[in-house]
């Protein structure tokens, strides 16, 4: 039964609809955005007959009266009867966006994978779809413009994926609801819905071209250079620490065997690193090294005129971080 999820902190509207016989609850999720997305799910044990909308409050209260709720409908609202009551409520007015329940498109997306991604997004307005995480024949992609995440083979096909690009807080509130990693997703052109059991999460897709990183991801065919994932861990502690008291960024400086924090103290940590020398922003980097599981990291280095860049992986090849930083001078 619906009553049993977790209702969304930020869920103010209930919109009910009929499909195929089955009872459905649209739920619709404020967020900054507006009015998306939706949470819609099945009640099929409910013989309902009237198309409604009702506050987020009166969904609860009729939760409460669980089990064996009898619902009575008038022209201005009903009445929600069980053993334990009877609540009486108004409608209310709603301008939900039509959700287009047919699909042309179903996927196996990875949550674990789509969450890890969403730490890379943009939280520039300015442009929207570096907003989102996009999915590419299987491809997953996120960056903000200085940092780039690419996972390779993460999604199980069952039909050929166009290039779709999903908002990063419908990413973060499907993870929140749904119990699995792997759930079942479809798609259109506009709409994406993912759905485990009984629960579906609907919302729009982002709109515009997402930009092409092949070109910045495939230069990266030095030799790698092995690290130790906590050791550069530590060193971003202390680093934060030695620059608690700045406005201004920190830095992570990697240099042959020893590690660099600089903020408004220093901090110099010995390692084994014969790769090239870079500076990498504290967020960014630790950001990075959150993504992968492994203790065992791999850099491989870029400088060109453009500035300088560092590949990141971890044991598992599939998963590529990509970071911007700055060479030293020798």
């Amino acid at each position: 039964m619906f009553f049993n999820v977790e209702l969304p902190k930020k869920l103010n509207k209930i919109n009910y609809f009929k499909k195929e016989e089955k009872g459905c609850t649209l739920y619709s999720y404020s967020d900054e955005l507006g009015n998306n997305p939706y949470i819609i799910v099945d009640l099929t044990d409910f013989e309902i007959e009237k198309d409604f909308c009702i506050n987020d409050s009166t969904l609860l209260a009729i939760a409460k009266l669980q089990p064996n709720v009898e619902l009575k409908f008038n022209e201005k609202g009903f009445i929600a009867k069980s053993s334990k009551g009877k609540y009486t409520a108004k409608y209310i007015q709603s301008n939900l966006i039509n959700v287009n329940m047919n699909y042309d498109n179903q996927i196996k997306a990875d949550l674990s994978i789509l969450n890890r991604a969403v730490a890379f997004v943009s939280n520039n307005d300015k442009k929207p779809i570096l907003t989102g995480v996009n999915i590419n024949g299987g491809i997953v992609t996120a960056t903000d413009s200085f940092k780039v995440y690419r996972n390779i083979a993460t999604i199980e096909n069952e039909i050929a994926v166009n290039q779709i690009t999903i908002e990063s807080e419908l990413i973060k509130l499907v993870s929140s609801i749904f119990s699995e990693n792997i759930v079942d997703t479809y798609y259109n052109n506009n709409t994406i819905c993912f759905k485990e059991n009984n629960i579906r999460v609907v919302g729009r897709l982002l709109e515009g071209k997402y930009p092409s990183l092949d070109a910045i991801l495939s230069q990266f065919t030095d030799e790698k250079h092995e690290l130790n994932r906590n050791d550069i861990l530590e060193t971003i502690e202390f680093t934060k620490i030695a620059g608690a008291n700045l406005k201004e960024s920190c830095y992570i400086s990697f240099e042959k065997n020893k590690i660099i924090g600089m903020g408004a103290d220093t901090f110099e940590k010995e390692i084994n690193y014969n790769g090239g020398e870079i500076i990498l922003e504290v967020g960014n980097l630790e950001t990075a090294l959150k993504s992968f599981k492994s203790d065992v990291i791999y850099f491989v280095c870029k400088n060109s005129g453009r500035g300088s860049m560092v590949c990141i992986t971890g044991n598992e090849e599939n998963e590529k971080i990509v970071l911007l930083g700055i060479v030293k001078e020798q």
